[in-house]
């Protein structure tokens, strides 16, 4: 989903998402609408490795998710979990590039005409 235009760009159906299933979706997406700048992600497994539970990901010991997005050139965004005080800030703060589980809608820089 493009958090700009709330356009959703893959939806499937699957018994449990995991890195074939998110790489389908990525697939669509790419087939759709070229690639994307960025990917704002959930903290699953099959997008980050996080060595203590609750903890920050660990952005240096990329999962497999995260080793293709970097090859494609894909800047990976992991979901953080807000206090109520951070949550009600953040609301006033508009958003740009990405949605919880969808793409930028920037286009990639090697696509850019300009």
């Amino acid at each position: 989903m493009d958090d700009a235009t709330n356009e959703h760009y893959s939806m499937r159906l699957v018994a449990g998402e995991g890195t074939a299933t998110s790489f389908m979706g990525v697939r669509d997406v790419i087939r759709q609408r070229g690639l994307f700048a960025s990917l704002y992600t959930d903290r699953g497994s099959h997008y980050w490795y996080t060595p203590e539970a609750g903890g920050k990901v660990a952005k240096e010991n990329p999962t497999p998710c995260g080793k293709a997005m970097a090859r494609l050139g894909i800047e990976m965004i992991p979901a953080t979990l807000l206090r109520h005080e951070d949550a009600q800030s953040a609301c006033s703060v508009p958003t740009r590039g990405a949605s919880a589980t969808g793409a930028s809608h920037r286009r990639h820089p090697r696509h850019d005409s300009s």
